[in-house]
């Protein structure tokens, strides 16, 4: 069996990265959060993939088109789900486009704008 090289480093903030060498054009960055099913009560059953949604709305700076046409137009992919141990967002894109995938999952997770009418649309699909 063959062993995969990769490197873990811990940022000053606490937060671990992880990189594989790869010899292909595509790179995948994701970010996983402990927050899943599992860490949720009855009563706030959902929450976790409730936010899941709410992320893709839009951010301080950018607009939910503007980040849907922004990553298409890179040829990229963004994505995300929800299990029961964690929920992950993640985005495919070419490897010299990963300091822009670094930032658009960065602006999702750290910048999201709830507006009311996203919220109360999301509740309809989630519960």
């Amino acid at each position: 069996m063959h062993e995969r090289e990769y490197e873990l480093t811990t940022i000053s903030n606490g937060i671990r990265v992880m990189t594989e060498p790869c010899k292909s054009e595509l790179a995948a960055v994701g970010v996983f959060i402990n927050a899943g099913s599992r860490h949720e009560k009855k009563e706030n059953s959902g929450e976790a993939h409730f936010l899941e949604h709410l992320h893709f709305k839009g951010s301080s700076k950018r607009t939910r088109y503007g980040l849907e046409t922004e990553v298409e137009n890179r040829g990229s992919q963004l994505n995300a789900y929800t299990s029961r141990e964690f929920t992950l967002y993640h985005m495919l894109s070419f490897k010299n486009d990963i300091p822009h995938a670094v930032d658009v999952l960065g602006d999702m997770l750290c910048n999201s704008q709830y507006q009311r009418y996203h919220v109360e649309i999301e509740k309809d699909t989630i519960w």
